[in-house]
């Protein structure tokens, strides 16, 4: 009986063992596959599955702990956890499921089979050229303009001449000052060799007013060397011009619809008309005549001659074929005339400004 009675502990043992390492075998699977995370400051780690059981540790925020054991009781679920004591040994204790977060076991990572490699690609067709935005307005070799503005130009000349009465001479002397300064237009053709350079022909006439100044003596019918002295003025005599001028132009292209250009050239002075005193027809007053009335006669001449001109200008378009335009010129010549056999000479010419349209074809 006591032989029988040890070998039933001694199977009974085993068999206690045996359970143990099964227990302990599984709370370690479970525990691979089970983790918890404190969600509190401070959560209460206790020596048995029960809220009245005595603390053996705390745990921090975030702490994540792996579980050994699950526990049901009347108080909730409870997780057996392994961690380290105040003195430093691992020991187990229980923390309630209501301070703890369970966390997602990882799964193992599938190995996929290695991708087959791509199929070769197509040849592309070639990338058509990128085409870049025009810096300068397309070329246009044509251009007219037209404009109004202002003129300014005063010259002063002087005539004399003789005339015989009573054996003795006469004279007559003129003083002239012409004034064309004032409003003008002016219109111009042009065209382009190249995108900087060109010619244009250009015209503009000019009109004015001459104040004349006269002084003439008249000898007397009876009394040699006391001549009888008459003055007058004349403020409305005409003057005209026409200026023809034909220009070499050097164009800069300084923005995209905006440039600044020179030019120079030769000038045509056609038809410079000036209006002189032609003659004048007198008559003796009274006995001893010591005076006499005058009837001064007027004439209008002309003549043509070259000069020359030099200015500039600015174009800004506004649109693709019209634009402003302000132009700038001095242009000076010199006009012998004729007038009753005596040549005068008149300087012509002047400062011009204008301003209009440009069109460009």
């Amino acid at each position: 009986m006591f032989k029988r009675k040890g070998e039933k502990m001694k199977f009974k043992k085993l068999g206690l063992l045996l359970i143990f390492f099964v227990f302990i075998l599984t709370f370690t699977i479970h525990a691979e596959n089970l983790k918890i995370k404190v969600i509190v400051e401070k959560a209460n780690i206790r020596l048995k599955p029960d809220l009245g059981s005595p603390i053996v540790g705390k745990a921090d925020l975030n702490q994540v702990f792996e579980v050994v054991e699950e526990t049901n009781t009347k108080e909730g679920k409870w997780y057996m956890i392994r961690f380290k004591s105040v003195e430093g040994y691992m020991i187990y204790g229980y923390i309630h499921s209501s301070v703890v977060k369970v966390l997602e076991a990882k799964k193992p990572e599938e190995k996929k089979p290695p991708a087959p490699p791509p199929a070769p690609k197509p040849p592309s067709p070639p990338t058509p050229p990128v085409s870049v935005q025009k810096t300068q307005p397309s070329f246009k070799r044509f251009f007219i303009r037209a404009g109004a503005g202002y003129g300014s130009k005063t010259y002063s000349y002087e005539n004399k001449w003789e005339f015989q009465e009573y054996y003795e001479t006469g004279n007559v002397s003129e003083s002239y000052e012409i004034d064309s300064s004032g409003l003008l237009v002016e219109g111009g053709l042009g065209f382009y060799f190249t995108r900087n350079i060109g010619m244009e022909l250009s015209f503009n006439p000019a009109t004015g007013k001459t104040k004349g100044t006269f002084s003439a003596d008249f000898p007397h019918p009876f009394y040699f060397n006391q001549h009888r002295e008459k003055n007058w003025t004349k403020e409305d005599l005409k003057y005209s011009a026409q200026e023809l001028n034909l220009n070499l132009i050097f164009n800069f292209q300084l923005q995209r619809n905006l440039s600044f250009y020179i030019s120079a050239g030769g000038t045509y002075f056609a038809s410079v008309k000036i209006e002189n005193l032609k003659s004048i027809s007198w008559s003796e007053i009274k006995y001893p005549y010591d005076d006499v009335n005058i009837t001064p006669q007027y004439g209008e001449y002309s003549g043509s001659s070259f000069g020359f001109n030099a200015g500039g200008g600015l174009d800004f378009f506004i649109m693709e074929n019209m634009g402003v335009n302000i132009n700038f010129r001095y242009s000076s010549g010199s006009v012998k005339i004729d007038v009753e056999g005596t040549e005068v000479n008149i300087k012509t010419g002047g400062i011009r400004g204008t301003a209009g349209l440009k069109f460009a074809f």
